[in-house]
This record gives C-alpha cells, structure tokens and sequence, in this order.
C-alpha cells in the first residue's frame, strides 16, 4: 500500500512560519510521500517561497509540488520554483519524476493546470488572438501531463499520480460553475445593462443580469 499525504492552497505568507511544520513532521508515521498541489503562496514573491520552503525542509518524506495561479502573479515562477527545489522538492510543470519511498517507485506528473477548462466544461479555440492563445496553452499544459504520464509508464513505477493545481473533477465544477458563470456574466455585461445575460455553453442555463439603473 501506497500512502499520500496531499495538500494545496496553503497561501503562506510571512506570518505563517511555523504553522504546518508540527503536522508535516508526523508524516513518516502515516504518509510516504507529501505533494503541494499549487497556490503555496498568496502573491507569488521569493519571501513567501521561502516560508513554504522552510515548512518542508528536512521532512523525511519525498516532497512534490506543483505551483498554482497565486504562485505566478508576480511573475517570478522561475525564481521561486528555485527556492523549493533547493530544500530539496520536486517542482514539476508538464514533465515528471520517480520517487522511492516506502519500498515503492511512485511516479508523478505535474503541471499548474488547464485554465481553459476540460472536457465538456471549456472555452473553445475561437475567435480573438487572446482567447485562442488562452485555450492553446491549456492544451499544450495538457498534452504535456499526458506524455509525462506515458514516459512514467514505461519507467516500472508501482504507481503513477497527475498532480495539477486545478482539478477535473466533477466535484470540483458542480461546486463552482455558478460562480463561474456568475464571473463570466458580469465581465461581459455591464452592471446596468438591462439586457438578458449570454446563455452558457457549459450548461445551457442563463444567469439573470444586475439592473441598477
């Protein structure tokens, strides 16, 4: 038996030093590998990297991490990618690596995730530059996890795990697709619009627009 201990969306910050530690160094006791599924940090800056950096250094069990949005909003991913992997994680976009831990060889393949959405839930490759070049590069993101996960195949691992920020899960969509929709209205509908709002494709329901004229 193969034991995960997973955890994202932590949003570390400054004062956060020290809150995860005392729960990370239980894992031995009931995990063999730990893996941080993205958003580390609230704004992506090298100081919060290396909060999260101190929280998993020295653990005594493999750590694997993806990055998230909030990890990108400063525009440093290499940056603070380099931190993690300097105590030692594994920080993997579109490729994937081999741990042994537990007397197994657990492979994992990584990536930030699919902004464009996923199957029967996506934006499609049409119209302005913008909107293409979006969904292209959810597709590339894809296609990357999915040759990932295929060379892992191949390497004689007991077990193979994608490892994204975003999740596919239907859980995950029916819990968000109102606000999603609710988002999608309200950017492209001005709030005192007295027109309906767009139809959605992803569900064929309409969300009523705001009139505060």
């Amino acid at each position: 038996m193969i034991r995960i201990a997973a955890v994202g969306d932590i949003h570390m910050g400054p004062e956060s030093q020290g809150l995860l530690r005392p729960a990370f160094e239980t894992l031995p006791e009931c995990a063999d590998l730990l893996l941080l599924a993205g958003d580390l940090t609230r704004h992506g800056t090298p100081e919060e990297m290396r909060v999260v950096a101190r929280e998993i250094q020295d653990l005594a069990v493999p750590v694997v991490a993806v990055l998230g949005n909030h990890d990108h909003h400063d525009d440093r991913p290499d940056e603070v990618t380099a931190i993690l992997r300097d105590v030692g994680a594994h920080v993997l976009e579109g490729r994937g690596t081999v741990v042994e831990s537990g007397g197994s060889r657990i492979g994992v393949a990584g990536t930030k995730g699919f902004g464009g959405g996923f199957v029967g839930r996506c934006a499609g490759e049409f119209g302005e530059p913008v909107m293409k070049e979006f969904v292209r590069y959810s597709r590339r993101r894809a296609d990357a996890l999915r040759a990932a996960l295929e060379q892992l195949g191949e390497e004689g691992c007991d077990a193979r795990i994608a490892l994204t920020h975003y999740s596919p899960s239907r859980t995950r969509w029916r819990a968000n697709r109102w606000r999603s929709i609710r988002s999608w209205a309200v950017i492209c509908w001005p709030r005192r619009s007295t027109r309906p709002a767009p139809t959605s494709r992803c569900t064929g329901t309409r969300t009523p627009a705001r009139n505060t004229a």
